[in-house]
């Protein structure tokens, strides 16, 4: 199978780069080269960096009528800013169990 991870976990990065030297399937979600090649600790001999496919990126996220708005807007906005994404840069697509007519 293949290996899914963030590239700001050191866990991570140790598993992508790993796979990477015996030819397995690997992809990290940021799209940036992992946290231990970008502090120069590990230097792979193929970067880790995964090629933009689609500019700019969709920002899908989830937001229940059950769970308090705020909160859970919060929360979805730490997620991103976790990861080092401008929220300004992504196209919010959001799912919700709402009404399609709903405010």
């Amino acid at each position: 199978g293949m290996f899914v991870g963030p590239s700001r976990s050191i866990f991570s990065s140790l598993v992508l780069l790993s796979r990477q030297r015996r030819n397995l399937e690997a992809f990290h979600i940021e799209g940036r080269i992992t946290m231990l090649e970008e502090d120069g600790l590990l230097r792979p001999q193929k970067s880790t960096a995964v090629p933009m496919l689609r500019s700019p990126l969709k920002w899908v996220f989830s937001l229940s009528l059950g769970a308090k708005t705020s909160s859970a807007w919060n929360m979805t906005l730490a997620a991103v800013r976790s990861a080092s994404i401008s929220p300004e840069s992504l196209i919010p697509v959001c799912l919700t169990d709402a009404a399609p007519m709903s405010e």
